[in-house]
């Protein structure tokens, strides 16, 4: 239908006509949700670059492009970019609509997920934060409203990330059981706000409630009508390292190799998050004794100097001192968890992979 649209306005209306801007607009839509991210940011770019040179491109329209620029930079792994693009559309959307313009809501929340992917996660609390209040105060208090639960599902996420993993769980099961009123039994939401409660609850060491949520969200990604591979492999990769750290290390195998699989052609194997479910791969595999393997698969990851910003990943020099240990190497093992201990951020955010990695020191010295 979008398609179709666009066709005639591009036979029957000049360029600058607002409908065929409209037509334009709404297929960034689909671009989006159908992982067309190089198409998205594309056709972003063109119409925000005529925007600047068009002075009668409504504040409305340059808000929206700013806030699919955002989304299109994050699907790209440009968290820099995101949050230029998100923070811009949020202070555009206060200027000229106000806080409580529909827009601004959208825009703000925005804000608050490109900082995260930007890894500015002080700054994504408190935009998430004023987000949340803006949203009840625009919709007079409504917990269930559809603005309120996307603003609440970003703090608690934002709050993942500065270590708050209590918090973070209220805050995402708040949302989602106000997505069952709003949305009903077994929405797309529950699906993805599940995965990031499995998160918060692994990060706090709650293992098995953790693994409870994720198989929560796999099975609703299972009865989703556009069910899509890359939510399934983010929700498949985290129930692996719940596994994982469980102890159920060859099921965890088989959970990081389909993973992988979809990693790799989807966002590349460059990418952070490929990077750290490789590190997962090589600690089940010496979990499994199976040496030789893990120390090619963390060599894939270690010869690249770029630190890895994943929740996941403790850092390839961990990786190798897990294999050291296994092998009852710990004179080797335990220069190389301290050097994994020094590579971490001195953030709050960081506070559970330092406890994880102080034990792997503790078991390393007795």
């Amino acid at each position: 239908v979008s398609a179709a649209a666009l066709s005639l306005a591009q036979r029957s209306l000049p360029p600058g006509d607002p409908t065929m801007r409209e037509a334009r607009i709404l297929r960034l839509e689909l671009h989006r949700f159908q992982g067309r991210t190089a198409h998205l940011r594309t056709e972003v770019a063109a119409l925000l670059d005529e925007s600047a040179r068009g002075p009668a491109f409504p504040a409305t329209d340059r808000v929206r492009l700013l806030i699919y620029a955002a989304h299109g930079a994050i699907d790209a792994g440009d968290g820099a970019a995101a949050a230029r693009s998100a923070t811009e559309a949020a202070a555009l959307a206060q200027r000229e609509l106000g806080d409580a313009h529909a827009l601004s809501l959208e825009a703000v929340v925005a804000e608050a997920v490109a900082l995260r992917y930007a890894q500015r996660f002080d700054a994504a609390v408190a935009a998430a934060q004023r987000a949340l209040t803006l949203t009840l105060e625009a919709t007079g208090n409504d917990r269930s409203h559809a603005r309120v639960i996307d603003a609440r599902f970003a703090l608690g996420s934002a709050y993942v990330d500065v270590g708050q993993a209590a918090l973070a769980a209220r805050e995402l099961q708040t949302a989602i059981d106000a997505a069952r009123v709003h949305y009903g039994p077994d929405s797309a939401f529950e699906n993805f706000a599940s995965a990031h409660l499995a998160r918060a609850l692994a990060e706090s060491d709650q293992l098995e409630p953790a693994l409870a949520a994720i198989d929560r969200s796999l099975a609703l990604t299972a009865v989703q009508s556009d069910a899509e591979a890359r939510n399934l492999a983010v929700g498949t990769g985290i129930r692996a390292h719940i596994l994982r750290r469980l102890g159920r290390s060859s099921e965890a195998l088989a959970g990081l190799d389909s993973a992988l699989a979809v990693y790799r052609a989807r966002i590349g194997p460059q990418h952070d998050a490929t990077r750290a479910l490789q590190l997962e791969r090589a600690l089940a595999l010496a979990e499994l004794r199976r040496f030789a393997e893990a120390r090619a698969e963390v060599s894939l990851v270690r010869g690249t100097e770029r630190p890895i910003a994943h929740w996941m990943s403790l850092g390839p020099d961990h990786a190798l001192g897990v294999i050291e240990r296994l092998q009852g190497h710990c004179d080797a093992a335990l220069p190389l968890q301290r050097a994994a201990l020094a590579a971490l951020p001195a953030t709050a955010g960081a506070v559970p992979r330092r406890h994880r990695i102080e034990q792997e020191i503790a078991l390393c010295r007795s």
